[in-house]
């Protein structure tokens, strides 16, 4: 259980800041 939750932890810390570079490029295109 310990195991997964961290897997899954792990797994969110590494998507999050690419996602947030895309959205926020995507942001920036909108609003040029």
């Amino acid at each position: 259980e310990a195991a997964y939750e961290q897997a899954c932890l792990f797994d969110i810390k590494k998507i999050i800041p690419i996602y947030e570079a895309l959205y926020g490029r995507f942001c920036r295109m909108q609003i040029s």
